[in-house]
């Protein structure tokens, strides 16, 4: 499976807020009934990390915080030093 920017899932990837690193954040998809978040912790940082890492914890996150309603969703943390922040918040469709 390949990333939006070419490489495959298993390759690592720098992540952080300059426009130099291997995977610019912020980053934001809309999937299904789900807002999806890619960010640092903090601008100043960088993370080297796998997509398929970013995928598990997402994938962790969803079950435990936006499958069974109210739908809240949650964040967590990825990278060995947890600079890459994660967040996934459900939609509500009946009510937006």
């Amino acid at each position: 499976m390949k990333t939006d920017v070419g490489k495959d899932i298993r390759t690592p990837l720098t992540f952080g807020r300059s426009p130099d690193v291997g995977f610019e954040v912020p980053k934001t998809w809309d999937y299904a009934n789900c807002h999806i978040m890619i960010d640092m912790v903090r601008s100043d940082v960088m993370e080297t990390s796998k997509f398929v890492t970013i995928l598990e914890r997402a994938v962790d996150l969803n079950i435990a915080c936006v499958t069974k309603p109210p739908f809240l969703g949650g964040e967590t943390s990825v990278g060995d030093h947890s600079l890459i922040k994660l967040s996934i918040h459900g939609r509500n469709t009946g009510v937006l």
